[in-house]
């Protein structure tokens, strides 16, 4: 189907595109947006109206939506920008330069501009930056009949209808009503009557984990933030959603060592800046491993045939604590230890794991090298001995890989730092240490008569 729109695009003029597009849903035109030559965009452009053009940037990245409307005449942007919903707007505008902002400037209503500085005054990542402030609200107090009609008269404006926000005069939230009970509702009563006291609500302040975790705890299409009980915003079911697609691209790059998530058409030189601070960080925990060996190069000059297992040794701890590692971010992220009881059990259970894959893959390591060593008679040394000590350094390391892929996590997150950063390649290299330094010590032990 891509190709099919973008050939068409491409190949006819704009005066003969709009019966051929209009079988397609503005998803449709934005998943090829970026795909289009610049000529051809061009034809987008002339093709829809202001309105239709913000709905399909709505579906276009910030930074994509952003550069699209930079094509634009400043006139025609700031009618696209005021078509838009006021949350995603603000995020375009974030995006753009200072030169493009100015231009804008001229052709946007005062109050809108005044809304967008709002939003954009609020910490990235947090509900205020994600709210949108357009929402339906009706004082205490007000009839079904009147919220009804206040329903009616500031719907056009409000990004979701389906609920209605009681507010004091000061703007406090003392209840909500869904659609529905209000539609159903009789006289005399009123919204306090039908409103539930007991909602969900988030902190202006709030970040994206406490959204995403409210949301889907509580089931709620429109998330009311608040600040000092004061109703700011709404943030609806797809903006959860957009803020659940960035946590897990954030979670996503600490996991991979990454200080961000690297952009689709990101320079070299960005990429690499991203790259590297993780890099540096593992590549003096190498040094520690490689300064570890080092400590122990006798015991590799005397029984060499211990190099060629460590590899494995190594590498099964390293596996078993990043499994351990992504299971405890996930518990946290569900708020499973958010308390002692919760960690306790959660430290118990992966310690018992540990003890079961350690013991399982310690046992069935020492049977594979005693049999490879008996095959190809690499060493004199003692067959039962060798063998031994991979088991055993199998299975150890193991148990404390997957003690210290339960552990990192939970110390992060109590310390507030996202326990995402105890990414796959840290809790590796933390766990290589840790090997390296059980591998030869049991060595040392089995075999202290040679060394």
């Amino acid at each position: 189907m891509k190709e099919e729109l973008i050939e068409f695009i491409k190949n006819h003029e704009a005066s003969e595109l709009r019966a051929f597009l209009d079988q397609y849903h503005p998803y449709d035109i934005a998943s090829i947006f970026n795909e289009l030559e610049d000529s051809d965009k061009e034809k987008i452009y002339a093709v829809y109206s202001s309105e239709e053009l913000a709905d399909i940037l709505s579906y276009l990245d910030s930074e994509d939506s952003s550069d699209a409307l930079e094509d634009l005449k400043p006139e025609k942007a700031a009618e696209v920008l005021t078509e838009m919903e006021l949350d995603d707007a603000s995020q375009i505008i974030e995006e753009m330069d200072e030169d493009k902002k100015q231009e804008l400037s001229g052709f946007l209503t005062e109050d809108f501009k005044d809304t967008v500085k709002e939003l954009n005054s609020y910490e990235e990542d947090t509900a205020g930056a994600l709210m949108n402030p357009n929402f339906i609200k009706v004082l205490s107090g007000t009839s079904v009949k009147k919220a009804v009609k206040e329903l009616t008269s500031q719907a056009p404006d409000a990004e979701t209808i389906d609920t209605i926000f009681v507010v004091n005069d000061q703007d406090e939230l003392l209840g909500v009503i869904s659609l529905r009970d209000l539609i159903v509702a009789r006289m005399p009563k009123t919204v306090d009557d039908i409103m539930l006291e007991n909602f969900a609500y988030v902190n202006i302040n709030d970040d994206y984990d406490t959204i995403v975790k409210v949301v889907k705890d509580y089931d709620t299409a429109s998330l009311p933030v608040l600040e000092n009980q004061v109703i700011k915003g709404i943030i609806t079911m797809d903006d959860a959603f957009d803020a659940l697609n960035e946590t897990h691209e954030d979670d996503y790059a600490k996991f991979a060592g990454l200080t961000e998530v690297e952009e689709k058409e990101e320079s070299i030189g960005g990429s690499v800046k991203k790259r590297i601070p993780w890099l540096v960080i593992l590549l003096f925990l190498d040094l520690i491993i490689a300064l570890v060996i080092s400590r122990f190069d006798h015991v590799l000059e005397t029984i060499t045939v211990l190099a060629f297992f460590q590899a494995a040794v190594l590498g099964l701890a390293g596996n078993c604590g990043t499994q351990t590692l992504a299971v405890s971010v996930r518990r946290i992220a569900n708020g499973e230890l958010d308390d002692k009881k919760g960690i306790v059990k959660h430290f118990g259970r992966e310690l018992l794991q540990g003890l079961g894959i350690g013991l399982t893959l310690g046992i069935l390591s020492f049977l594979l090298v005693m049999i490879l060593l008996t095959i190809t008679k690499m060493t004199d040394l003692s067959t039962i001995k060798v063998s031994t000590v991979v088991g055993l350094s199998v299975a150890s390391s193991i148990i404390l890989s997957n003690f210290t892929g339960a552990l990192l996590p939970v110390i992060f997150y109590k310390i507030k730092v996202d326990p995402a950063v105890a990414s796959g390649p840290f809790i590796t290299t933390v766990n290589d240490v840790v090997s390296v330094l059980i591998y030869f010590s049991i060595a040392m032990i089995a075999f202290s008569t040679l060394l």
